[in-house]
């Protein structure tokens, strides 16, 4: 059975507010820094988050430019050509499945705020399908503000 994991990062105004998601993510390494940096009690989380997916989102630009404007060159050697092609036809396959996934979480997202908004203790738990288990953790920022404020 697949195993996936999505985080939701929310914030409630106040004991009565009902939660709001700020972010969701499904990205392995993007859930671990963000428990990196609730354990640290950082504060400008989201900004640090956006920054990182920035930064991501840049250096694969810059690469798939490297690429293309290699492939554009008359003297390129046939193998590298092909490389290159195969490269491309591997990002787009990528850039597919990110969206997909993306759908996805947010789907998962809408179903896990509402069971954490009846059960607001639940803070780590599993949904499960047929052919596919999701673990979803909740992040609560509005404490992360707490903490630091003490």
């Amino acid at each position: 059975m697949k195993t996936g994991t999505i985080a939701l990062l929310v914030q409630s105004c106040g004991p009565e507010a009902k939660p709001t998601v700020i972010e969701t993510l499904s990205d392995d390494q993007e859930i671990q820094w963000v428990e990196q940096k609730m354990s640290c009690r950082e504060l400008a989380l989201i900004d640090e988050l956006k920054k990182l997916r920035e930064t991501r989102t840049t250096e694969e630009e810059q690469f798939g430019d490297y690429v293309e404007k290699l492939l554009s060159q008359p003297f390129v050697d046939p193998a590298i050509s092909e490389q290159g092609m195969l490269w491309m036809h591997s990002k787009i396959k990528i850039e597919k499945f990110r969206k997909s996934e993306t759908e996805a979480a947010k789907v998962i997202a809408e179903f896990a705020i509402r069971f954490f908004t009846e059960n607001p203790e639940c803070e780590d738990f599993y949904l499960m399908g047929p052919s596919a288990k999701v673990r979803v953790r909740i992040f609560k920022l509005d404490e992360q503000k707490q903490q630091r404020a003490a």
